[in-house]
């Protein structure tokens, strides 16, 4: 699991991040609203995204914008996606 704030920047010259989700080979986006549970991201360049998809041979899921308390949204809220992703398999994260 990747989770990115406003994917604007490379964070590792060996394995950029920059661009991720468009690298995902057999993709599937959805928006956060589309989802049952999750709430909307309301910060610029937080595109409130969740690909799903494969990258060198791993399957990834990956939140392209996440939420934040100071938006508003209750704390439960704020970790629905990373606690929904944890029940459906994700074993690891690295948060931008």
């Amino acid at each position: 699991m990747v989770v990115f704030g406003s994917l604007t920047f490379d964070v590792n010259p060996v394995f950029p991040l920059f661009g991720l989700p468009e690298r995902l080979a057999d993709p599937l986006s959805l928006p956060f609203a589309s989802i049952p549970g999750f709430a909307d991201s309301t910060v610029d360049f937080h595109a409130g995204t969740l690909h799903f998809g494969r990258l060198a041979g791993r399957q990834l899921a990956v939140l392209a914008g996440r939420l934040h308390y100071y938006e508003g949204h209750r704390m439960a809220a704020v970790v629905h996606p990373l606690r929904t992703l944890r029940l459906l398999g994700a074993e690891g994260l690295i948060v931008t």
